[in-house]
């Protein structure tokens, strides 16, 4: 069996093919599909057709397309993690109770979410399980991409969990302890703080920290930071289009570990990365300090890795900035050391960098069944097996008169039970009544799954509401137009080589960009005291023109600015 991890990021695409062999895996393959940085493309179409030409050569080339296992991601950011202790170590009962120990912890809609959890070890009493909750939507949109993608995804994972197991026993039972544990609120009292080590993956719009303590997983953080803060940045600093600062972030950023005597554009490179990084610092180490409570944790080294996290002296320095060893991940040793994975693929630090996630995906379809891989595809999500379908097309007649037999001959054997009869009829006329009143269900509805659909119906139609209503109160981007054209300067009548050309003009949200041409020494001045009047905080930003006809007359010009959508 191959197993293909699809990691989709927001500059690119990594897949990775995984081979299974006994207790370890093959690392075949590995692929980047680069995606656009150009803020003005439709990323979502981009991805569905990468996706599609990718699966259509790839299983055209396989010949077997039953053999192939393809696992998805979810974001971190979208995932929700808590270690949790019960009086138990039943997987099935573990699930079971993962809503109610998770419902006043998680930021969700118990009844849209996914749960599941990973028993990370086992007590006399007990287990301590990583539980995961995850809402719908996320689930959903990664079916929906590998769907439009041109493949069906076998299994739906989270990518804080897949990138753990570079350094997880993940072909492995969890480890068992004879001891007995304590339980409910003396958790974090009695838990002993243990030396642990952690990876920090520093991707384009996000950091997943994951926390292991004696070599298991014990947490899993996500940070809303990335290479795209630091690529704003440099675009405001150098005064350079985003798509520059983000070649220039991939191939001469760098941060000083001593910027006595430096020249000024090295400081002011130094300080475009050092300033957007100033929350990262902060959340890490607000983080850090917490895991010593929540999960017993002490970290006293991080391992780096990510596209991101490839910035010059950026490991030194988060070494200075938060008084913790930082260095490289050494990711394909410790992958064929710890994960017992053989390489087969080229080695080089671009590669090691950006395919993380993407291996430890495709080893997520590995796990076997004693220490099963996180899947958020159950529930409404579960995939139908398709030969239990072929076989009632087959047999379903068949199958629908042997039952109708098998029912006539059980309602004559259970005549002679009047009592339990009356009592079933009797609880289905009082379900019956309920769903009818409080519902309006009648007939075969008037069931609990038919109430439960309601219930869903009813909450799915009153965040529509909400939502189209807060769309009522939004200013319209005409308004925009008309308020721009009622104050721009105007020459009637008209004169030669005196006046404005809008080339370019763009509303996106609360994003106004315009680009033109100015003729006449005072036009462009007034333009931009008009445009001031318009902009939230009379804040206007001027760029470069990149969507100008070339050869046109007079003075270019491009504005960017915020605007308030809302009266």
């Amino acid at each position: 069996m191959k197993c293909l991890g699809v990691d989709i990021g927001s500059s690119s695409i990594k897949i990775a093919e995984v081979e299974g062999a006994g207790r370890g895996a093959t690392l075949n393959q590995i692929w980047e599909l680069k995606l656009s940085t150009d803020p003005g493309n439709d990323q979502t179409i981009e991805i569905i057709e990468k996706l599609r030409a990718f699966s259509s050569q790839y299983i055209a080339a396989s010949g077997r397309p039953s053999e192939i296992k393809w696992i998805m991601g979810v974001p971190q950011r979208s995932v929700s993690t808590r270690l949790k202790r019960f009086p138990f170590a039943d997987r099935p009962k573990v699930l079971k109770s993962l809503p109610f120990e998770l419902e006043e912890e998680i930021p969700f809609d118990t009844s849209e979410t996914i749960f599941d959890g990973r028993i990370i070890e086992t007590f006399a009493n007990g287990s301590d399980v990583l539980a995961v909750a995850c809402p719908h939507a996320p689930v959903l949109t990664a079916i929906n991409q590998a769907k439009d993608g041109g493949f069906e995804a076998s299994l739906i994972s989270c990518e804080g969990l897949a990138l753990s197991n570079i350094l997880d026993a993940w072909w492995a039972a969890p480890p068992h302890s004879p001891l007995s544990v304590t339980f409910g609120d003396d958790i974090p009292k009695s838990r002993e703080v243990h030396a642990a080590h952690a990876i920090l993956q520093v991707g384009h719009t996000q950091t997943n920290l994951i926390v292991y303590r004696d070599n298991r997983v014990v947490a899993i953080r996500s940070i809303p930071w990335g290479g795209h803060d630091v690529a704003l940045n440099i675009e405001s600093v150098f005064k350079i289009s985003y798509v520059e600062a983000i070649k220039v972030l991939q191939s001469k950023s760098f941060v000083l570990l001593n910027t006595t005597g430096v020249s000024r554009d090295q400081m002011a490179m130094h300080k475009a990365v050092a300033d957007s990084a100033t929350g990262l610092i902060r959340e890490l180490r607000t983080t850090i300090l917490d895991l010593r409570t929540s999960a017993g944790a002490d970290v006293q080294s991080l391992r780096l890795t990510g596209g991101a996290g490839q910035i010059q002296n950026f490991g030194p320095w988060l070494t200075q900035a938060l008084e913790v060893n930082v260095n490289p991940l050494d990711y394909f040793t410790a992958l064929s050391t710890n994960g017992k994975v053989q390489i087969r693929v080229n080695l080089n630090p671009e590669i090691e960098n950006i395919a993380a996630t993407a291996i430890g995906l495709a080893l997520e379809g590995l796990r076997k069944p004693r220490n099963p891989a996180i899947d958020l595809r159950k529930g409404p999500f579960a995939q139908s097996n398709e030969s239990v379908r072929l076989f009632w097309e087959t047999w379903g007649t068949t199958l629908q008169l042997a039952a109708a037999t098998f029912l006539v001959f059980s309602i004559y054997a259970f005549t002679r039970e009047s009592m339990t009869l009356a009592l079933a009829e009797q609880s289905d006329v009082l379900l019956s009544d309920a769903a009818k009143n409080s519902a309006g269900l009648k007939g075969a509805q008037a069931t609990s799954d038919g109430v439960a659909r309601y219930i869903r119906t009813e909450s799915t139609s009153i965040k529509n509401r909400e939502t189209l209503a807060q769309l009522d109160e939004y200013v319209s981007a005409m308004d925009f137009v008309l308020r721009m054209a009622e104050r721009f300067p105007v020459q009637i009548p008209p004169k030669e080589g005196r006046g404005l050309d809008v080339d370019h003009l763009r509303v996106e949200n609360e994003d106004l960009v315009i680009e033109g041409r100015a003729h006449g020494t005072d036009i462009l001045p007034a333009v931009e005291k008009e445009l001031q009047q318009i902009a939230r905080g009379g804040k206007l930003t001027k760029t470069t023109p990149t969507q100008l006809r070339k050869g046109g007359a007079g003075t270019p010009f491009a504005f960017t600015m915020k605007i308030n959508r809302k009266p």
